[in-house]
C-alpha cells in the first residue's frame, strides 16, 4: 500500500507492480486478464455462457472503438440504429427496420438494401459482382435471382456469363446477359431473352441470331406471331 493509497502486488515496487489498484478507482495489470478463465491468452480473455459480454450507455449511444496505428473503427448504437465507422466517417448501417444502408443514413422505402454515391464520384452508386476466377466459355459470371417467400420459390432470374471468345483481363471480355423467368405451373426459370457480346438479342429463344444478317430474332409457337430484323428488311411470319 503506497502513499497515495494504491494497492501494488507483485513486479518491482513500487514502479512496475503486476497489479495496482488505485485509489481513484482505476486499476492495471502487466499481464493478460482472464473472466471466467484462469488461462488468458490475450490481454483480455472473457468465457462464459451464450451472453458474455454486455456494454450498457445510460445515453441513447454506445459504442466501441478499435484503434490500430493508422485508423480507428466504430462500432455504435444509436437509437435504434448500428452503425459502422472508419477514421471518423461512416460507412455503413443497419437501421431499426433492418435495412442495410451504405451511402446514407436513413431510408424510407421498403428496400433493404440500399447503395447511395456521394459527391466524389458524382453522386453515382456502383455496385460489382465479382466472379472468384476467369470464367471458361459459357461458364457464369453473376446471378441475381428473384423468390418469392423462401429458397425454393425462384419466379426470375438475370444471369451474365461469357459468351464465347478470348477471355483476356484488361482487354477481352465476351459477355451475355440471360433474362429468364418461370411460367404458371412449374417451379424453375426458363430462358425468354439473352442479349450477346455483339449485342444482338433474341426473345423467346435460345437459338442464335446469325451473325451475318440478324439484328435480333423471335421465335414462338405455330399460333403465335413471329418476326425477324434483318439488316436490310424486317420479316414478319403468323
Amino acid at each position: 500500500l503506497d502513499h497515495n493509497g494504491s494497492f501494488l502486488i507483485g513486479g518491482t515496487l513500487p514502479a512496475l507492480p503486476n497489479i495496482a489498484l488505485n485509489a481513484d478507482g482505476s486499476a492495471t495489470f502487466a499481464g493478460n486478464v482472464g473472466i471466467g478463465t484462469a488461462s488468458p491468452s490475450q490481454l483480455l480473455h472473457v468465457k462464459g455462457g451464450a451472453s458474455v459480454f454486455l456494454l450498457e450507455s445510460s445515453t441513447n449511444t454506445s459504442q466501441v472503438d478499435i484503434k490500430n496505428s493508422l485508423t480507428t473503427a466504430r462500432l455504435q448504437v444509436a437509437n435504434n440504429d448500428l452503425a459502422f465507422l472508419l477514421g471518423g466517417t461512416e460507412r455503413a448501417r443497419i437501421d431499426s427496420s433492418g435495412r442495410l444502408l451504405v451511402g446514407t443514413t436513413s431510408w424510407s422505402d421498403n428496400d433493404r438494401f440500399v447503395i447511395r454515391g456521394n459527391a466524389t464520384d458524382d453522386n453515382e452508386a456502383f455496385v460489382s459482382v465479382v466472379r472468384g476466377s476467369a470464367p471458361a466459355s459459357q461458364q457464369n459470371i453473376g446471378m441475381i435471382r428473384f423468390h418469392g417467400n423462401g429458397s425454393d420459390t425462384e419466379s426470375a432470374r438475370i444471369t451474365v456469363l461469357r459468351d464465347g471468345g478470348t477471355w483476356t483481363a484488361g482487354s477481352s471480355h465476351p459477355g451475355r446477359i440471360v433474362f429468364s423467368t418461370t411460367a404458371d405451373g412449374a417451379s424453375s426459370p426458363t430462358e425468354r431473352m439473352r442479349i450477346s457480346n455483339n449485342g444482338r438479342f433474341n426473345l423467346y429463344t435460345t437459338t442464335a441470331v446469325n451473325n451475318g444478317t440478324e439484328a435480333w430474332r423471335l421465335n414462338c409457337g405455330a399460333n403465335d406471331f413471329c418476326a425477324r430484323l434483318d439488316r436490310k428488311s424486317t420479316r414478319l411470319n403468323s
